[in-house]
């Protein structure tokens, strides 16, 4: 039996997510289930409709990215759990090279690199991120930018039991401090010099709105972190 792998897509009033429901359900790998996390939209519900008996849509109140993953991380049944925003776009292959590599190396996480596209899905650019083939430089670099699109990670389940969920109150950082939580406790990441999402860039997503509240969340993580590093030191 292969693992099963859940795929989380946290959705608010997003117009592309009939295309990331798309992009989850053709992947290569067989074994998948697809759980939508509708966080409180009040726009393009009908999207999901044609959906509905092949993926699990779950409906609350909004509360941000972080509560939806983690409804729906608590949800899932899979061996592994992969994030899906619900603007981006997996590649065919996503899943089924990044299991075949955490079974083979057995590592905890593993991350890769990503395709940039416009609001149009026009391809326009490769990552920017430096190579991390060489893992032990990732510790050093998520220690001043998070070098990791959280689309891009796939995850054995059991961390959530083990490491808790993400953290709510860092509303546009939690992935970040997740990263760093689990790096400090000693889970293993893996690295995939691939593109194995398309990252969507336009002008409604959370990224571009509100640089200055990811700026200052993450000035604080780095402090706080920083300081725990210290301590071990």
């Amino acid at each position: 039996m292969i693992p099963k792998v859940s795929i989380i897509i946290p959705f608010y009033n997003c117009a592309y997510v009939d295309q990331a429901i798309e992009s989850a359900l053709n992947q290569s790998y067989p074994a998948i289930e697809v759980i939508v996390v509708n966080d409180g939209s009040t726009m393009h519900l009908e999207k999901l409709e044609p959906y509905a008996d092949r993926i699990t849509i779950l409906h609350k109140a909004n509360g941000g990215t972080a509560t939806a993953l983690n409804w729906g991380m608590d949800t899932a049944t899979g061996t592994y759990t992969a994030w899906l925003s619900s603007d981006d776009l997996f590649l065919p292959e996503k899943i089924s090279l990044q299991v075949e590599y955490m079974e083979r190396n057995r590592i905890d996480l593993c991350f890769s690199d990503y395709l940039l596209i416009t609001d149009k899905g026009t391809e326009w650019m490769w990552s920017v991120n430096e190579s991390f083939e060489d893992i032990k430089r990732l510790e050093d670099v998520l220690a001043y930018r998070n070098p990791i699109n959280g689309s891009t990670m796939l995850m054995k389940r059991m961390i959530f039991t083990e490491a808790g969920f993400f953290e709510p109150k860092h509303r546009f950082t939690h992935d970040y401090e997740m990263w760093m939580r689990l790096m400090m406790k000693g889970y293993s990441f893996g690295y995939l010099h691939l593109p194995l999402i398309k990252y969507r860039t336009h002008p409604a997503s959370g990224s571009m709105n509100h640089q200055a509240d990811i700026l200052r969340e993450m000035n604080d993580l780095q402090l706080l972190y920083g300081e725990k590093r210290s301590e071990e030191d």
